[in-house]
């Protein structure tokens, strides 16, 4: 695909009409110390996308998007140029929805974690009130109905994950 990008030479205020545009966007060049601001936009008098207006100071890139641009409705019958020129929208809108799908699971992702950890605080609860209960019956030295032994098991079991007799 072979997409031209133009981009806009003479000053803006020999503009006079504004340019009307079924997609406009600001796009940021340069480096992260300097960051250039431009307006990418299709304009719909020459079927083609522009890249225009360009600045290092961000609040004179959105006034000119809002001074010099109409956003009007893409027209119903499209050339084939402007189905590849839009690709690089249709990509964009993609990375959105996936975006937006990522978050969701995350979201899920993250109630289950959520759920896996209340499960867990409530059996350490229970290994700890098991330990507590062996710990009183070995102070108490109730070794003679078997209390203790049992609780022994108990813990090894419960910290082993299993409960068979194989300990």
């Amino acid at each position: 695909m072979d997409e031209k990008v133009k981009t806009i030479d003479e000053p803006t205020e020999k503009l006079g009409n504004k340019i009307k545009t079924s997609e406009i966007m600001i796009i940021v060049g340069g480096s992260a110390d300097e960051p250039c601001y431009s307006i990418r936009y299709y304009d719909l008098s020459d079927n083609e996308w522009h890249v225009g207006f360009s600045s290092y100071w961000l609040p004179y890139v959105m006034d000119w998007e809002n001074q010099y641009f109409e956003i009007v409705e893409p027209v119903e019958h499209v050339e084939s140029a402007h189905v590849e020129s839009a690709k690089p929208m249709e990509t964009e809108r993609n990375w959105e929805a996936e975006c937006k799908r990522l978050k969701d699971e995350a979201d899920v992702i993250y109630k289950e974690l959520d759920q896996a950890q209340k499960e867990l605080n409530g059996k350490n609860r229970e290994l700890t009130q098991l330990k507590e209960k062996l710990s009183d019956l070995r102070r108490d030295k109730d070794y003679l109905d078997g209390k203790t032994y049992a609780y022994e098991y108990a813990i090894k079991c419960f910290e082993k994950g299993s409960w068979t007799n194989e300990m």
